[in-house]
């Protein structure tokens, strides 16, 4: 991985800090349970009985856990982009 700081580029042989392969099946299994997590989620707030019967707090804390599971998808993607790029 290279990082830049202030107006020098640092490189960091990232394979030697950690075991790569491990890392990525890590990260496999923790986007396959968040990507779970949004399907529920999804298909509780698609169904029109659940957001009209269950109380505003419970609908609003589906609505808030959804962006919250969007935004760890993307970070754990991006983490699985960067971890492939050399």
């Amino acid at each position: 991985s290279v990082e830049t700081v202030g107006f020098a580029d640092i490189l960091i042989p990232m394979t030697e800090l950690f075991d790569v392969a491990e890392e990525e099946k890590r990260l496999k299994k923790s986007l396959s349970k968040v990507q779970a997590d949004l399907e529920g989620i999804r298909k509780r707030l698609a169904q029109e009985s659940f957001v009209e019967r269950a109380p505003k707090e419970v609908v609003e804390a589906e609505r808030l856990r959804l962006k919250d599971l969007e935004t760890a998808e993307a970070k754990v993607k991006s983490s699985l982009t960067k971890l492939k790029t050399p």
